[in-house]
């Protein structure tokens, strides 16, 4: 081998033993740190809480989506999701004024999705809004349709109330407004799988020897 061969295979040598180096490196590099650089190898419990609120910090979370509502003569014509920018563009070519609505809220409450209980979140305009709803300018609410004509709206959660509690007894009721009471519903009876008729079989331990 020629002294020039020899001086080129060293160099690839060399090159190929930096490259490893620089992996290895690398590798454990990232097992004392995590995705974002953060040094987490013997961190206690409250470093590791902390490092990850750090991490947490440097992803801003997006905001809530906000609703608003077009009411037109009183009346929600549409519901839509949008920034209050867009709808501070639209405010002088729409026909009526937009406003905007909370979910998930019903007279007057905020209710959580996943647990349906109400909780301390903002509940503006007393009822999310929806198609065919109404606003009352004077109570800044949004009214749900009225059910039946004997029903009174009660002002403090814009909600329709019938003029007769329901009764509170884990029945089903439905509301009859001709008779102006609650009549319990009587659910169909659960199909149940035939009888067969007849003397069963005689299992195998059962039939005498021949």
């Amino acid at each position: 081998m020629s002294f020039t061969s020899k001086k080129t295979v060293g160099i690839t040598l060399a090159v190929i033993v930096g490259l490893v180096a620089l992996l290895l490196w690398s590798g454990a590099f990232r097992k004392l740190t995590g995705p974002s650089g953060i040094k987490l190898g013997n961190q206690s419990a409250d470093e590791t809480k902390n490092t990850a609120a750090e991490a947490d910090t440097r992803v801003p979370s997006g905001p809530e989506p906000t609703y608003f509502a077009e009411v037109v003569d009183g009346i929600v014509t549409q519901v839509i999701v949008a920034d209050p920018e867009f709808i501070a563009t639209i405010r002088d070519d729409s026909e009526g004024e937009w406003l905007q609505t909370w979910y998930n809220v019903s007279g007057g409450a905020h209710y959580d999705p996943n647990t349906g209980q109400s909780d301390d979140k903002e509940a503006r305009r007393e009822n999310t809004a929806g198609i065919g709803y109404s606003y009352d300018k004077d109570l800044d609410a949004f009214i749900p349709p009225r059910p039946f004509e004997s029903w009174k709206l009660n002002r403090e959660t814009a909600l329709w109330e019938a003029p007769v509690a329901k009764p509170d007894d884990g029945k089903a009721y439905s509301w009859n407004d001709k008779t102006g009471a609650w009549e319990e519903l009587t659910l169909p009876a659960m199909p149940t799988a035939p009888v067969p008729s007849g003397d069963a079989p005689d299992t195998p331990s059962e039939v005498a020897p021949q």
